[in-house]
């Protein structure tokens, strides 16, 4: 899914099972593209990795609905846990549907 979707832009890249929100790949692409870090946006619909990932390191971080239903177990478990956090973001008007 992830390159079908990066193939109709020409300035994104991306790596495959990233082990986020490990820092190791976040900063591989960095110095990779010779980049700032306020040049980036990370995009992900999962809080415990993909955000949590981009924020460890103070990039700007972009949380999406999940585009498939079928996920890992893994991932089942932690959307329980992500929709305490989506709740309280909806009440501080920090989160949008």
């Amino acid at each position: 899914r992830l390159h079908k979707f990066i193939s109709h832009f020409e300035v994104l890249d991306s790596i495959y099972f990233a082990a986020k929100p490990l820092k190791k790949n976040y900063l591989k692409l960095i110095d990779k593209h010779n980049i700032n870090k306020n040049e980036i946006a990370c995009i992900g619909d999962q809080i415990f990795t993909d955000i949590k990932g981009a924020n460890k390191l103070n990039l700007l971080s972009i949380l999406v609905d999940p585009i498939s239903k079928k996920e890992h177990i893994i991932t089942k478990f932690n959307r329980l846990k992500e929709r305490k956090i989506y709740k309280e973001y909806l009440k501080r008007g920090e989160y949008y549907e």
